[in-house]
């Protein structure tokens, strides 16, 4: 992906009569170089790829960012996914890293991401300030896989059931969590009973039950089902279920405008889009849908 910024860009702007300041837009640059490594490695090796979420509606309706969202979402078939992660970590240049709990101890989430580093320390800083625009905070692109989920309504349910489970026991292991020891005890051998399985007690419970959401999440594939969805983000919630759609509707993707490139999308990204946010999604609607911007804490943390 040739990624040329000018420095008009990174200046303030008005979008929809809402300001987007000089720090996001040097965030969003920093996601678009990152994302173009990202291409890179997936055009280079015959991986597809696609935008998802608040990308895919900014792309789509704005031809770039939404002014009010912060980062950048892109989703992979599983076969895909798989390939990249296993070609990115020698792909990847200088500083760039998978951010994940197949490479970091404690990472708490399953969803993996594409980032410029994972701390805070000055010399990393510094880097990123003279290599991504200025913007110092670490910023990363979300990878979401895209799995078969199964098209029998009762064996679907059972899918997103045991997915569920297994969402609300990782709840119970991460930093935060109020559980008490002997209710997390309880908690792993339930799973234990229910997926004939084994969960060591050696301080890795956490990374043992996000790698096995993931396992179940793709514990389909394509001899089983003509129909795909994001099944790890939203336990089958609402949201993903809007996601369920053909698996031909991810295959044959076409490149629109995004900001100063072009990015892969569903070529029947209208009937996606639809599903997810309703047919009068080219009507803007101002919302946050995480902590906003995300990289407050880091500016915290460097403060």
């Amino acid at each position: 992906m040739k990624l040329d910024i000018p420095d008009s860009f990174l200046k303030e702007e008005v979008r929809c009569d809402y300001t987007v300041s000089e720090e996001m837009k040097r965030c969003w640059a920093a996601s678009l170089k990152i994302l173009s490594v990202i291409d890179d490695i997936c055009k280079q090796n015959g991986i597809r790829y696609f935008a998802m979420y608040g990308t895919l509606l900014g792309a789509v309706r704005h031809k770039g960012f939404i002014p009010w969202d912060d980062d950048i979402d892109i989703g992979m078939l599983r076969s895909d996914y798989d390939r990249f992660f296993a070609i990115a970590a020698k792909a990847m240049p200088y500083g760039y890293q998978e951010i994940s709990y197949r490479t970091f101890a404690g990472y708490e989430e399953v969803v993996r991401r594409i980032s410029n580093g994972y701390d805070l320390t000055k010399e990393s800083i510094e880097w990123r300030k003279n290599n991504f625009y200025g913007f110092p905070y670490v910023v990363g692109v979300d990878v979401f896989p895209m799995d078969y989920i199964p098209e029998n309504p009762e064996e679907r349910d059972l899918f997103y059931q045991i997915l569920y489970i297994l969402m609300s026991a990782i709840e119970c292991f991460k930093a935060d969590s109020k559980t008490t020891a002997e209710q997390n005890e309880i908690i792993l051998g339930q799973i234990e009973t229910m997926l004939n399985v084994s969960i060591r007690r050696d301080g890795t419970e956490l990374s043992q039950l996000l790698y096995l959401a993931e396992y179940v999440s793709a514990s389909y594939g394509p001899e089983d089902s003509g129909t795909i969805g994001e099944a790890l983000d939203h336990m089958g919630g609402d949201v993903a279920g809007k996601y369920l759609m053909p698996v031909s509707l991810y295959q044959n993707l076409t490149d629109i405008d995004f900001e100063m490139v072009k990015i892969p999308v569903p070529r029947d990204y209208d009937r996606l889009l639809k599903g997810i946010f309703g047919e009068q999604y080219m009507n803007p609607v101002k919302y946050h849908a995480h902590d906003f911007p995300f990289y407050n804490k880091q500016k915290r943390q460097m403060e």
